[in-house]
């Protein structure tokens, strides 16, 4: 659809402007809040009788400061109130241009004769419409105003929106930069620079240029809320959450910022009000995607009802099967809870999920973690190395020590391990990672020597498993009772303690205290066949 033709007005050869001082046109064309209103000031008539070239004039102004500028519109300016909009007694390609601009049409047929004629229809590019069939020929005028007006702030601004738009972040970027340069007080500019660089995930560039707008704009929602996503994104939780209730303050019932606040509380472990904040949602809405997840979360991490969550996220996928996240967390719910989730297992979800993103690595790791959970070492460790080709986390590099040990492969999980260690020595997950190579290794001293180093300040987790760790490093039955039984006082769910229990009573063929330690790690792992064959086994050996 295009505007329907409109000739330029008679006179455009020797300028349809020509009338109007070349300070005022110049304020016009640089097109930013504070000219626009000079223009307007300099062009305004207390009677209102104004000549044809006047009253056009005057609503193109007040028609850009209503598309380009919103938030500057509405705040004081130099002249006070908005930009009135006198009557226009004839049709003509400017007020054209903006009446395309209201329906959401690029109007092709203005002439581009000068100008304004070239930089109205890209008015287009901030407003709601999603058309996007003009981008090339938006992109064509605006070059063509910019080389005829080359400090228009509006001109830069407005091809920064469309290189926005087409994905060409870089160019987007230098435009608002240099839109703010010629004019460093105009809001707009500021934020859509700041949006830009968060969006190309330069966070320490759009911190910066956020404090900045929060020293001027305070109180701005729009600055709030990208604050707020930008904490979040860092991992600046409860920073994040102060922003977002500052949002909610502006907007309580928006719902989107309802359930963010929710997210973060549940991150910092605030269960009861993040279920508060979820059980008033749901009176309204109880089918939106982010609240069934956060839901799920609760019922899984703080009522520990896995049954309730899967039922939860069951719902989800049945409404939005497609999403990456929450089929990610199905996965993680079904590999945690053994259960199968909307009659999927969790490699199940993971292989659906590569096929449509082939570079997920989330979806590769549960790949890894299935394949671990049900001993299948080969293909863990095939997936294991496609991810340690890819900058992995250090989660991923300790499950990758754990594949290489079961499989034998000392060398690699050695000088994984080593490298880890000399980086985090101190953290928990290296700890044990380190002390599992060293045991596999066979460096019993040095591994002792680290145990009984760190088991006096150790947490009851940790010290459950230096004292597992430390029974297989003895050759006295007494020590290395001992040492299971300590270990399982600090943590009664130890499973590789009690497998060991089960491992050292069923050699001394003692068959029913074999089975007293192995229910218990049925009772843990309820789905994990390979335990409930070695308790079948016993029953039959009891039998006998």
């Amino acid at each position: 659809m295009q505007g329907t033709p409109l000739g330029i007005p008679d006179g455009i050869q020797t300028g349809f402007f020509a009338g109007i001082p070349p300070a005022v046109m110049r304020d016009v064309e640089t097109g930013s809040p504070a000219s626009l209103r000079r223009a307007a000031s300099a062009l305004r008539k207390p009677g209102g009788n104004y000549t044809l070239a006047e009253s056009v004039l005057l609503n193109v102004c007040a028609d850009i400061m209503r598309y380009a500028w919103t938030y500057s519109a509405a705040q004081p300016g130099a002249s006070g109130s908005a930009i009135d909009k006198p009557e226009v007694s004839e049709k003509n390609a400017y007020t054209g241009a903006l009446d395309s601009v209201r329906l959401g049409i690029y109007d092709v047929s203005t002439g581009n004769t000068d100008f304004l004629t070239n930089a109205l229809p890209s008015l287009i590019l901030v407003t709601p419409s999603t058309r996007n069939d003009y981008y090339t020929r938006a992109e064509h005028d605006l070059l063509a105003a910019i080389s005829h007006t080359p400090d228009s702030v509006l001109a830069h601004y407005l091809l920064g929106a469309l290189y926005k738009k087409t994905g060409n972040t870089q160019f987007a970027l230098s435009e608002f930069e240099e839109a703010i340069r010629l004019d460093p007080s105009c809001f707009e500019t500021q934020i859509a620079l700041a949006q830009t660089l968060y969006g190309m995930e330069r966070f320490e560039d759009a911190e910066r240029q956020v404090s900045r707008l929060l020293a001027t704009h305070p109180a701005n929602a729009e600055v709030l809320k990208l604050a707020a996503e930008l904490a979040y994104k860092q991992k600046h939780y409860q920073l994040a959450g102060d922003y977002v209730a500052r949002v909610l303050q502006r907007e309580p019932e928006n719902a989107y910022y309802v359930l963010f606040r929710a997210r973060i509380l549940i991150i910092t472990g605030d269960y009861i009000k993040a279920a508060s904040l979820l059980d008033a949602y749901s009176r309204t809405d109880r089918t939106s995607r982010d609240y069934l997840m956060l839901r799920a979360r609760i019922q899984s991490e703080w009522n520990k009802n896995t049954g309730a969550a899967i039922t939860t996220i069951e719902q989800a996928l049945a409404l939005y099967p497609n999403d990456a996240e929450l089929v990610l967390y199905a996965a993680r719910l079904a590999t945690d809870s053994t259960q199968k989730v909307a009659g999927k297992t969790p490699g199940d979800f993971a292989r659906s999920l590569l096929e449509r993103e082939p570079d997920n690595a989330e979806a590769l790791l549960i790949l890894v973690l299935d394949a671990v959970k049900n001993r299948q070492w080969s293909e863990a460790y095939r997936n294991s190395r496609v991810i340690q080709s890819r900058e992995p986390a250090l989660s991923s590099q300790l499950i990758h020590v754990e594949i290489c040990l079961a499989l034998g492969y000392r060398q690699e999980a050695k000088t994984l391990a080593e490298a880890l260690y000399a980086k985090t020595p101190d953290d928990t997950g290296v700890r044990q990672a380190y002390i599992k190579m060293l045991t596999a290794a066979g460096d019993r001293q040095r591994a002792r020597t680290l145990i009984d180093a760190w088991l006096p300040s150790a947490r009851a987790p940790m010290k459950s498993f230096l004292y597992w760790q430390r029974s297989l490093l003895t050759g006295s039955q007494t020590d290395i009772l001992n040492d299971l039984r300590l270990s399982l006082t600090s943590d009664p769910r130890n499973t590789d303690a009690l497998m060991e229990l089960y491992r050292h009573y069923y050699a001394q063929r003692d068959y029913r205290k074999a089975q007293y330690y192995l229910k218990q790690v049925v009772a843990l792992m309820p789905g994990d066949t390979y335990i409930i064959g070695l308790n079948a086994e016993l029953e039959r050996l009891i039998g006998n």
